[in-house]
């Protein structure tokens, strides 16, 4: 016995022997021979050292059976030196026997209601076609017979079988078949060669499903239809699909009511029929209460859009959209006559010669209606005249083509029916093309005619003597075939239509103006398929008389900013010029300047680099601006805020720390704003009317926010300066410039707020009241901020009424006296007796050993008794330097040093007189306010504390509660002594 193993060299195989003799490498191959029992096995190492192996009871016959290799194949795993050849053999011979079998019965029928199958060759699989739901099996059973007969002779004459399913109208409705059909097309199932559906349908299906038929079918056999007829199916210039038969809309009328009132031929304008209306409802409601004028379709649904396309061709318009996907009714003047056309429906609903029942009526109702002899005239399909004359409708009726504005536009049907396309996955394509050639043709539309009642596509057959005993041959040479647009809209047309069918709705019923409306449905077409209807940009010129206004007053900000900088500079030494700070005037110039020059960016076709500099302008202009009016408050918070006064280099630097940290973050948020996703040009469109260039970013809700960020950062630095001009309008009553900075900052909110707005919305009110909105918000901002803190600032004079404490504190290396006369005016009213004043040099540190470096400063000293533990400290020439509260300790007068130092909570004071006299009188009031103890009472009547002060000084404070002092002149002998002090 042998056996075939693998052995650790990849891809080689040794035979061995099995029957204990020892085998090796070097045994040569051993034929196999039919009288011998064998055993094959596979021995994989060394993963499985256990060999599996595969029996065969008999030596020839199990060996050669399919089955027999297959159970090896499929359960043991078996392989072998000439097992695999072998195995794969019989597994393609019993897969193709199986595959044959299959073809046979494939695909089975849909529903059990199909037509019996043509008997097919042996050797030909059947072509399977679905028809549209338009049959009944009961009803219907005739036809099906006989076109089943039809086609089974023509079958036999081809040698090509047919199986046809007719879904039973009844339980299977168009919906399913659409439903089906995506499913084919989703699946790419060639189980359906041929596929019948609606008309309006192959534009939806062409990509998925469809195949064209350009080059499959014959041309003749193409061109033997209506050309009408297969516009609806012809998509970019590919047929995808040809008629079965065709339908359209007609007049049918009540022609004994007409004859009775003397009218012998149906109406061929709708001016026409409403003068037939007006007279007969007249004279037939009477006896007849409930008759009706005119019945049709006007529920807000596809027969709605059939009417309206009829009613439009009517007066020689086209329904919205034509071939080419180009807007028809663009135009004022076809809007106009549009509008007319519709307007008139809504008249005579309101007239009563159309029942208002009519807006929620479909096909069931109005034939019922008419059918009931309570309806004059009746729009409907033609094929109910079939239904009628089979049926004996008790009536003496007729049909005519459907009026039209003038006689020589009459005759309009909007045209129905069902076309037969190929699945373009099916494995049949050349025969189902015969076979579609066939169902298209004359002898199965002569069928459809005859027992249905549907019109046929081909012209040869409107001479037909059997297609004439149902239509009269002038009356299918008079429709004007009219085809809704679904070859220009593909999948999107179920949507156009329910704009026309709810827009014409609404109209009819009373709801919606009939201009406006169509108006409406125009756009909301041309939006749907995104057609441009707005026509070319209209952004506004440099030459426009806008834009001209605009310039103007740019540069007069312009012109107004540079004369107070030049003036600002020729004054910059001026005692009113130091109120406030040089650099954060600059500061208020640049911004303004920035600021000024945005509404020049609205001008013109924007581009993207002006896209970015309006954001840089707008940004940072508001920035400067409002960064440097804060600046300035946070200034003067820093001065009077804490009992220990800091001196300039300290203010200086906070300032402009917090400057540049305003100005960084501000940067941030423009850098991430034109990095992430910048304003670019965009198209906009205003009122859905016409168009203009603008600037937006992609995103609208990242823009959203940059703005939010834009303005909450104005907002903060505007809400800054309200809260510090409260807080600084408590230092002094008299001071103009708090309540000019808390007027000022409460109108800024409300102007960037309103600006917020604007720019938020400002994309849909158009480019010039942008513009314009723009330009008034900056020049109200500039103007104001300019006005408040350069114009008042600068024209108020040095005197005792100015605000002389918003100037600069002194430096620590300023000389200790100054000829220059100080800016300080009267804080409060002098109160003679209340308040101690003397001139005098100070010099202020946190400890007695920094008190040594500190240098000497010229002031005038006030204790103010009313508060005796309150200490002012007045410098010249600029104002207050030190307020000290909590007086701690007073050391005695030094004769060496003529001073002494007085020691409070925030750090030491060292004061020297020009006199002994003085310096002991100051020691000496000084000494009196330190607290004896932790006791401090106070006088209920006077309020005061009484701490060593004298009665009748007592009695004088409660006098008033406002004191003040008089700055007196300085010494100039004090600057050559003081030097002395520091010993």
């Amino acid at each position: 016995m042998f056996s075939s193993s693998r052995d650790r060299t990849p891809g080689r195989v040794t035979a061995a022997r099995t029957d204990g003799v020892a085998g090796n490498d070097s045994i040569p191959p051993v034929k196999f021979r039919s009288a011998q029992k064998w055993r094959l096995q596979v021995a994989i190492r060394p993963h499985n050292p256990v060999p599996t192996t595969c029996r065969f009871s008999s030596p020839e016959r199990r060996r050669r059976t399919g089955l027999g290799l297959l159970w090896c194949f499929r359960f043991k795993r078996a392989a072998g030196v000439d097992f695999w050849p072998r195995a794969i053999l019989w597994l393609v011979m019993f897969g193709s026997a199986v595959a044959v079998a299959a073809a046979a019965q494939w695909p089975p029928p849909l529903a059990s209601g199909s037509a019996p199958a043509i008997p097919a060759a042996l050797d030909t699989p059947p072509i399977q076609v679905v028809m549209q739901p338009v049959v009944s099996h009961r009803d219907n059973a005739a036809f099906i017979s006989n076109f089943t007969t039809l086609v089974n002779a023509w079958s036999d004459r081809t040698g090509i079988p047919v199986n046809i399913w007719w879904p039973e109208r009844v339980a299977y409705t168009n919906n399913d078949l659409q439903k089906f059909l995506t499913i084919l097309g989703q699946q790419q199932l060639p189980s359906w060669d041929l596929i019948g559906m609606d008309l309006i349908w192959p534009p939806a299906f062409a990509r998925p499903l469809l195949l064209p038929l350009n080059g499959v079918l014959p041309p003749a056999s193409i061109a033997r239809h209506v050309p009408s007829s297969l516009e609806s199916v012809t998509v970019n210039g590919s047929l995808y699909a040809v008629p079965l038969y065709s339908d359209g809309g007609a007049l049918f009328y009540r022609s004994d009511l007409l004859a009775k009132y003397g009218y012998f031929q149906p109406p061929k304008t709708w001016d026409h029929m409403e003068a037939m209306l007006t007279t007969i409802l007249a004279g037939e409601r009477a006896t007849n209460p409930t008759l009706t004028g005119f019945v049709t379709q006007l529920s807000p649904y596809e027969g709605l859009t059939c009417n309206v396309a009829e009613w439009l061709a009517g007066a020689n318009l086209t329904m919205f959209l034509d071939m080419s996907s180009k807007l028809t009714l663009d135009s004022a003047p076809m809007q106009a006559q549009a509008t007319a056309v519709v307007a008139r429906f809504r008249r005579w609903i309101q007239q009563g010669l159309i029942s208002p029942v009519s807006l929620f009526a479909r096909e069931l109702e109005t034939r019922n209606t008419f059918g009931e002899g309570k309806a004059v005239f009746m729009r409907y399909w033609s094929r109910q005249e079939f239904f009628y004359r089979s049926t004996g409708l008790n009536l003496t009726w007729d049909i005519a083509p459907l009026p039209g504005e003038l006689s020589d536009l009459a005759g309009a049907a909007t045209l129905g029916g069902a076309v037969i396309g190929i699945n373009k996955f099916s494995r049949n394509v050349t025969r189902a093309a015969l076979v579609a050639e066939f169902l298209s043709g004359p002898e199965s539309q002569r069928v459809f005619t005859t027992a249905l009642g549907l019109r046929p596509t081909i012209p040869e057959l409107f001479q037909d003597p059997a297609v004439n005993r149902v239509y009269d041959a002038a009356f299918l040479q008079s429709a004007r075939i009219v085809n809704r647009p679904a070859s220009s809209t593909r999948d999107q047309y179920l949507a156009i239509s329910q704009f026309i069918y709810t827009g014409v709705n609404l109209i009819l019923g009373g709801f919606a103006d009939a201009a406006a409306s169509i108006a409406s449905i125009n756009l909301l077409i041309a939006d749907w398929l995104g057609i441009d209807h707005f026509g070319a940009p209209r952004n506004t010129q440099w030459s426009d008389s806008a834009s001209i206004v605009v310039v103007a007053i740019v540069a007069f900000l312009v012109a107004a900013i540079l004369f107070l900088a030049i003036r600002l500079f020729c004054h910059r030494d001026t005692a009113a010029a130091r109120r406030i700070p040089t650099e954060f005037l600059v500061g208020v110039l640049v911004g303004s300047l920035l600021g000024s020059a945005a509404p020049l960016t609205f001008i013109g076709t924007p581009t993207l680099q002006i896209c970015e500099v309006r954001v840089v302008l707008i940004g940072f202009g508001f920035t400067f601006m409002a960064s440097c009016m804060a600046a300035q408050d946070f200034r003067i918070y820093l001065i009077v805020s804490s009992p220990l006064r800091r001196v300039a280099a300290d203010v200086h630097r906070i300032l402009w720390q917090s400057l540049v940290a305003v100005w960084v973050v501000e940067g941030a948020l423009i850098g991430l704003w034109l990095g992430v996703d910048p304003l670019a040009p965009v198209d906009v469109k205003v009122d859905n009317a016409w168009r203009y260039i603008g600037c937006g970013s992609d995103g609208l809700a990242f823009q959203t926010v940059m703005y939010a960020a834009q303005c909450l950062m104005c907002s903060i630095l505007v809400g800054l300066c309200v809260w510090l001009a409260v807080r600084n309008r408590n230092v002094s009553p008299k001071a103009k410039t708090s309540g000019e900075a808390l007027s000022k900052a409460a109108y800024l909110i409300f102007v960037v707020a309103g600006a917020a707005v604007i720019l938020l919305s400002a994309l849909q009110i158009g480019p010039v009241p942008q513009m314009l909105l723009a330009t008034a918000a900056v020049t109200l901002v500039v103007l104001s901020v300019l006005w408040a803190y350069l114009v008042v600032q600068q024209r108020v004079a040095p005197d005792a009424e100015s605000s002389g404490w918003m100037g600069t504190t002194m430096s620590p290396s300023a000389a200790i006296f100054s000829d220059a006369s100080g800016s300080t005016g009267n804080l409060l009213e002098p109160l003679v007796g209340v308040v101690h004043e003397s001139t005098l040099a100070v010099r202020f540190a946190r400890s007695e050993r920094a008190l040594q470096l500190a240098p000497w400063d010229a002031g005038v000293a006030v204790v103010h008794v009313v508060d005796a533990r309150i200490l002012v400290v007045r410098s010249q020439p600029h104002g207050l330097v030190l307020s000290l509260r909590k007086l701690v300790a007073v050391t005695e007068p030094s004769a060496a040093t003529s001073s002494f130092t007085v020691t409070f909570t925030a750090g030491v004071l060292e004061m020297w007189t020009r006199t002994e006299p003085e310096l002991k009188e100051w020691h000496t009031r000084l000494a009196q306010t330190v607290p004896v103890g932790d006791q401090s009472t106070v006088h209920e009547s006077g309020g005061c504390r009484a701490q060593g002060l004298p009665v009748a000084l007592r009695a004088e404070m409660a006098v008033s509660v406002q004191i003040a002092t008089r700055i007196a002149a300085p010494l100039s002998t004090v600057g050559a002594q003081a030097p002395s002090l520091h010993g």
